[in-house]
Formats: C-alpha cells, structure tokens, sequence
C-alpha cells in the first residue's frame, strides 16, 4: 500500500517540500482525484497543497504509469472511501504484519472435485482433481508449483483471463511466469496430490511446508527438539487410544485411484481407492479383500508389490516399514489389513481407552427370528445361535430347553402353543430380548401339495439316489405319501422350480441360462405370471409354495448401504410374486423360507469365492441384514407366512462350501419346511 505521508515532509515552518522524485508526487496527485480524502495519522491531508508546476511532459508522462501501477497492483478499483476498506479487497501482499509460508497453496479456500477448463474457464466437477483458491500475484513475478496439471490466470476483478500446460497423463512440476493483467491464478493437480501440493514465488521449490500465515508478536514458537508435527504421530503410538486388529481406514483413502503393484506410485481408476500408508514395521501382515499392493521402506521407496485373487500373508521382514493397498472393486468395505495370520474380518476401528462412544451405546444386535416358529411333538426343535444373531461376544439366555454351547434344544411331548424367551446379555448386562411363539403341531395326517420356487439350495443334487434335489427328496422322505410336489425341473418324485443363481428379480424377467426359458415370465405382461405359468405347463394348483430365494439376491455386496437398498428391492419382488400367486388362487399358502446363513468355516468359504474376494464376514452380514428387514416388513403382508428355515442349519458342520448344505445339510432344511407344513390347517 501507498503510505502518503512517507512521500512528502514539511520544513519547520509548515511549508512542504519535496523528498522523492517528481513522479512520485504526481503519482500521489493521481492518487487524490481517484481517491479524494486520505486519512493519514488522524488528519485529512489534500495532496494539491504539492507544488507540482514545472513539471515536464515526460514527467507527467511517468508520474501517470508509475499511478497506474499502484493502483493495480494495491487497492485500486476496490473502492477505498470514507476511510472504509471493501470486503475481501485486501491480502496477504497488502499488510506488513501479516507474515505468510513460502509455500502459497492454502488448504482452507481450497475448492475440491474440480477444476476450470484453462481454455474456456468453465468450472468442471471431477472426483480426480483439486484446484487451489486464487493465489495473489503479480504481472512478470515467476512462480513454480510442485504438482501441476494446469494453472488459469485471472484479472483484478478475478475474471478469468487464459491459462496452459496440462502436457502429459500426470501432475509434474511447473515453473511459470504471470502473464499481462494477471494478478490472481489457481493450480489444479490430482486429487492423490493435494496433501503435498506446493506452490511457490521464484523459480527454486524449496522443501514441503504447509500453508500458514501468522501475524509475528502472536505466533507460537516452535522448538523441534521438543514439539511433534502434525500428523507424524501414526494411531498406534498413542497409548490412549484402543485401535482394531484391521489397519486398513476407508475413510483415509484417496478415491480414484489404486497403487499400481509394479511401481508402488498411484495410479488413476474410476474402479478403486488406494488406502493410506500403512505401517507394518517389519512384521508379519495378513490382507483379505485386497486386490493391489505395495511395500515400502521406511524412507518411503517402493520394494515389490502384487496383483491378488485371493487373501495373502506377508512374511516378517527387516525390508518392508509400510504398505499401501487397493481393495477389490466394489468389495471396499471387506478389505482388512492385520499383524500376523488372516483372522475373520472386523470393521476398523480406533477408540479413546475407556470412553464408550455413541454407537457403541446405541448399538443392540437383532435377534433375527419371526413372532412365530414350527415344531412337531416328539421332535427336536434346534435353534442356532449363529444363525439368528450376527454379533459375536454375547451370552445367550433362553427361557426354557437344553442351553447349549452352540444352539438351544428341546423337545416337546404335547401339541400347542409354547412361549420362548431369548435374552441377550453382554458383561452380564442385559442388552435386548425377545420372546416367540413356538407352535407345537403333531405331524399332518392329511396330503397337500407344495411348490418350491427357488436358487440352487432347491435346485441341488446328488447321484444317490437317483439324482433327486435333496431338498424335496428328504421333505418326501419324512412326509411320505402326504406330500406331492410340483413343478417343471427336477429327477423322480424330487419336483420343483429351483435355478442355480437366480435371484428373485430374474424371476419377473425373461431370464434364460442353462436351465431354460423362465416359466413364469409372460411376455404380454413382461413379468412374474403364475396364472401363465400354470396355463402353459399343466402342473397340479398347489396348496402351498414355498419361495426360498435370497442368497444370492445379497452376495456380492460390499457395504450395509449397498446390502439394505438390495434387500428393498428383493423384498418388493417376493411382494410382488406373493401377491400375484395369491391373485390366481387365493387359498394357495405361500411360505418366504428366511435365507440361510454361510457356513462358519472360514477358510471354506474364502477357498469357494476365492474369485469374489468376499470374506465370510461380508456375506454373512448381508445375510443378516436381509434377515433382519424380511422379518420386519413381511411380517405382516397377509400374502405370505414367514418360515425360519434358517434357524435350524448346523452352519458349524453341514454347509459343504460356502452356502451350500451337505446332505445332511438338506436333512435339516426340509425338516424346517415339513415343521411348517405341520403347522398349516
């Protein structure tokens, strides 16, 4: 800023006289047209008291651009006035007891997902790249940013002017000089840059310094013997904080990109996120649902990598200091970096030592089983713990039965209507509870006829005997002559409508594989028809259907977001086909059998879906959730009754891969479908 009363004195009299050259009094001459009154040390002072007669031409010439250049280049055009100053007229090159970083890349007005076109200056939302706010400047100054992909120049009044570079598939270091009428310019670089951006007066970048601007007298002296930077102090050496078994923080990852395994540099994909550094000290480290990554030493430089299909454990080595990972698409929250051998998997997380947080208060598990349950006299009723709630660490009550280590038991030796209580207790506090209805029924004595419309759990089958789906065979085995099923697929008395794969989607579509054309899909409508499928395959009208679809409606999803806004949709399809079965036949039963849940043999299910990369955990939470919503919205849809199949499976022993029973497996599945039947009048 121009201080007026540093250009001129006055002798002892009072009488001014002139101390800079002429051009400078001329300058302040144009300073009080544009500006009339100053106020200068408390007093208004009229610059026309100068003599300024004598001057030449060539003066008056100079004295005119030497005015021009402090008005653009201080206060000019912002309107001083009054002695009042226009909001955001002023920066950090405008005062003397401000002290600003060399490096000029101020995180606070940065504006993030974006950039302006440097050739049109039109603002562009992208998730790859991060621009600076304007930066001062100055026409003719040389600047040099360390992570460039192009700069745009702006006017006083931050109109954008013209802009370059953008040379090349990455950020690179750039020297530049401001062009003409320049005096505000912004630097765009890649997202993964943003933390280590630098931009910098002169030609020489000197080393990394954030951004920061303090005013002398009140600054905070730093003794770095003594004091910590920010952010060198990684969670684990904070011994108030409880931090997880799993490393891997999404929330610390950088979106759009993923470590290239060969080099160990980030590289840019819609598909990914490349996680943090790591650190893992040399030790052993074990990574599940990760489809990159890198090692690094302590200083940072790249080691080796790979590229994974399946989970993988990293011998201790005195090399490697620090990991960087890229989690399979879609599959970001499974990923788990651990110290020592693959375990199953936990969400991160990072507590204050004996401080519960909120959603640890909030959190109460879900007991995942409908108001009412199925058992026949005489008969053992089996509930598994595993199987109704997804939560480990609780301690289970039951309010009758054998309470036993894995599952609750008892037989019943009357019919009628029992009451069950269930209390979930957690450090011998009580968290929830939830009491049923166990239907005690003695075994039907009258024949019905059933439909199973379903995935591969109906569909599947062995080569004893006969190639019968297992299902249906051992429903038959128990029910004998009182039970007749129907449909279109299937070996012997074994009928049903189950395909391997199929969601309950594919079944409102004009779905075909390996097994066929959809039966139910009428092409007039363009969806779910039983009426055309009972019209066009001449089946007996059954008296029951059971739909047993669900699996794989919920396997492949990576967050509860992703799995809850499936479940919607599945459980709007089930309504939809319940409803339009009920709409041909309103007698007809429909049963939804809850999905079962995933065997608890971990390393069983990471071997089956080894091409998924999906964890146990991943997919046995899906499940829960899908659990979870049935029961709470189906309950009361009058179309259908809800049967807890999947209470009842040894998870423990007889799922034989991932999701598929053994035939002992199936044994206890249609045991569940023939407590039900039991049940009906």
């Amino acid at each position: 800023m121009v201080e007026i009363k540093k250009l001129i004195e006055r002798d002892s009299q009072g009488t001014p006289r002139q101390v800079f050259p002429e051009s400078h009094i001329e300058a302040v001459l144009g300073l009080e047209e544009r500006l009339n009154d100053i106020e200068v040390g408390g007093g208004a002072s009229r610059v026309t008291e100068y003599y300024v007669r004598n001057l030449s031409n060539e003066t008056l010439k100079k004295a005119k651009n030497y005015t021009d250049e402090i008005l653009a280049g201080g206060i000019a055009d912002q309107t001083v006035a009054y002695a009042e100053v226009k909001d955001e007229s002023l920066n950090y090159n405008n005062v003397d007891f401000l002290k600003v970083s060399k490096n000029r890349f101020n995180p606070a007005i940065l504006q993030p997902n974006g950039f302006h076109n440097y050739t049109t200056g039109v603002w562009t939302s992208s998730p790859y790249y991060d621009t600076s706010g304007k930066i001062p400047c100055r026409p003719g100054q040389v600047w040099t940013a360390r992570y460039t992909r192009w700069v745009c120049y702006f006017d006083k009044n931050k109109a954008f002017k013209t802009g370059g570079f953008a040379s090349g598939g990455t950020d690179e270091l750039k020297t530049f000089t401001i062009p003409e009428g320049v005096y505000y310019f912004e630097a765009t670089c890649q997202k993964v840059h943003t933390d280590d951006q630098q931009v910098e007066l002169g030609s020489v970048l000197s080393p990394y310094n954030s951004f920061s601007m303090e005013i002398d007298k009140l600054k905070v002296n730093i003794n770095e013997a003594i004091d910590i930077k920010r952010d060198s102090l990684s969670v684990d050496k904070m011994d108030f904080i409880k931090q997880g078994k799993n490393l891997f923080d999404l929330n610390k990852s950088t979106k759009g990109y993923y470590v290239n395994p060969t080099t160990g540099l980030l590289n840019s994909s819609p598909n990914y996120l490349a996680s943090a550094m790591i650190p893992t000290y040399g030790n052993k480290v074990s990574i599940q649902g990760i489809k990159f990554y890198a090692l690094y030493n302590k200083d940072g430089g790249f080691l080796s990598g790979d590229t994974l299909t399946e989970s993988k454990t990293i011998p201790a080595s005195d090399e490697h200091y620090w990991i960087r990972v890229s989690p399979t698409s879609r599959l970001e929250g499974a990923a788990q970096v651990e110290y020592g051998d693959i375990t199953e998997y936990e969400p991160y997380r990072a507590v204050l030592k004996g401080v519960k947080t909120e959603s640890e208060f909030q959190s109460i598990p879900s007991i995942n089983l409908p108001s009412t349950v199925y058992a026949t006299v005489n008969k053992e009723l089996v509930i598994f713990k595993n199987n109704i709630l997804l939560d480990k660490g609780y301690d289970f009550r039951w309010g009758r039965g054998i309470q036993g280590e894995l599952a609750y038991r008892e037989t019943f030796d009357q019919v009628g209507d029992k009451t069950l209580s269930i209390e979930i207790y957690r450090e011998g506090k009580l968290i929830t509870s939830k009491s049923v209805l166990v239907k005690v029924n003695a075994p039907r004595s009258t024949p019905i006829t059933a439909m199973i419309i379903g995935d591969s759990t109906v569909a599947s089958a062995t080569t004893e005997p006969s190639a019968e789906a297992r299902l249906g065979y051992h429903m038959l085995q128990e029910m004998g002559s009182n039970l007749k099923l129907v449909g279109i697929r299937g070996i012997g008395a074994s009928k049903h409508e189950g395909r391997g794969g199929w969601t309950a989607k594919d079944y409102r579509s004009n779905k075909t594989d390996q097994t066929g054309t959809n039966p139910f899909y009428n092409p007039s409508t363009q969806d779910f028809d039983f009426a055309y499928y009972m019209e066009n395959t001449n089946q007996d009208v059954p008296g029951l259907v059971f739909i047993q679809l669900g699996i794989n409606d919920l396997f492949n999803y990576s967050t509860d977001e992703q799995a809850v806004t499936k479940v919607d949709e599945f459980i709007n399809d089930v309504k939809f086909i319940a409803a339009n079965i009920k709409a041909y036949n309103s007698n007809i039963k429909i049963a939804y059998n809850i999905a079962i849940p995933p065997t608890e043999k971990i390393d069983v299910f990471a071997t089956t879906y080894s091409n998924y990369n999906l964890p146990q955990w991943r997919y046995k939470r899906n499940n829960s959730l899908l659990a979870e919503k049935v029961i709470e919205e189906l309950s009361s849809d009058n179309n259908l009754i809800l049967n807890p199949i999947h209470k009842g499976i040894n998870v423990f022993e007889n799922i034989r891969d991932g999701v598929h029973p053994t035939d002992d497996g199936y044994k206890e599945l249609a045991s569940e479908n023939v407590d039900f039947i039991n049940g009906l009048n």
